[in-house]
């Protein structure tokens, strides 16, 4: 399958659905691919349409000089390892490891926090798209020169101090009446609320795709009751 800037080179520019049916995958994927790109400044977007920037020098690996294969004995043949999976993405690690970055800096680009953390400028912006999903940290701006800070208003807990209870207040815990009760209100947390708006974006959109559909119906409201009828 074509990659996204083999298509741009074919076609010089395209828009987002053209690029999305050439792949042969949705719009949104897309959009999210060529975002990627714009933030690494090897594509724009110009009047809706999208094109690489000029000039754009594709990574190329070097080729590995031939050498000559060692004749192994009986005794050094052994089997192939078997290829490492990728390892999963820890959410919790990796937001520790930016947010510590981003209190000290307040704003940094993504190409910042990469170097910071010895991590590929593109990996990096995927995590940091994760994080932003999950409402723990905030994208400014978009398109080039785009900066990410931790959301405002955020607290960070004190180091908790270990305190001896007074004899005071062990004879106040043996009496149950002057005990607090221990419910407290429940509040949701900004991952369980960035949830909630993705779901309601989804069934949104799904209700959106059913009324062009039922409006192209209307449309051949009459062939539909002939067709009916016969």
């Amino acid at each position: 399958m074509e990659n996204l800037t083999d298509i741009l080179k074919a076609m010089g520019k395209a828009t987002t659905r053209e690029i999305a049916a050439r792949m042969k995958i949705e719009p949104i994927e897309a959009l999210n691919l060529l975002r990627e790109l714009e933030e690494l400044e090897k594509v724009a977007s110009t009047n809706g349409y999208w094109n690489l920037v000029i000039p754009f020098t594709p990574e190329v690996k070097p080729k590995a000089a031939a050498t000559p294969k060692p004749v192994l004995r009986a005794k050094n043949i052994t089997k192939p390892k078997a290829p490492r999976r990728p390892e999963r993405l820890d959410p919790d690690a990796e937001f520790e490891k930016v947010s510590e970055l981003l209190r000290k800096n307040d704003r940094m680009t993504a190409a910042d926090i990469g170097k910071a953390l010895s991590r590929d400028s593109r990996g990096m912006i995927s995590t940091l798209r994760v994080l932003e999903k999950q409402g723990r940290i905030v994208k400014n701006g978009t398109g080039k020169g785009v900066t990410w800070s931790l959301l405002e208003g955020t607290e960070w807990p004190a180091q908790p101090v270990e305190s001896k209870p007074t004899q005071a207040q062990e004879f106040i815990n043996t009496i149950p009446v002057l005990i607090k009760p221990q419910n407290e209100t429940v509040i949701p947390t900004l991952a369980q609320v960035a949830k909630e708006i993705r779901q309601a974006k989804t069934k949104l959109n799904r209700l959106q795709k059913l009324r062009e559909t039922i409006r192209e119906l209307g449309k051949h409201k009459k062939f539909i009751q002939q067709v009916m009828g016969a």
